[in-house]
């Protein structure tokens, strides 16, 4: 049986991830919509390598960045 090789941009977690940015990033204003979207696009670049160890530490790092950012501009 073949293992089949799913793009890290599918799978579940990060899908859930990019999607939590998004809504973020839809729903912001000013310099969290900016900071918002340079997370995004450094996240989607590392997931674009394919390279699971990067992409381990980028998964944590942008959930960690997007707690930040959601805590930090709450009101």
């Amino acid at each position: 049986m073949r293992d089949i090789k799913i793009h890290p941009c599918d799978r579940a977690e990060n899908r859930l991830l990019l999607a939590r940015g998004e809504r973020m990033y839809e729903e912001s204003l000013g310099d969290k919509r900016t900071e918002i979207a340079y997370l995004l696009e450094k996240f989607e670049a590392v997931l674009a390598t394919q390279e699971q160890q990067l992409i381990k530490k980028a998964t944590l790092a942008f959930k960690k960045q997007l707690d930040h950012v959601e805590g930090r501009f709450d009101y």
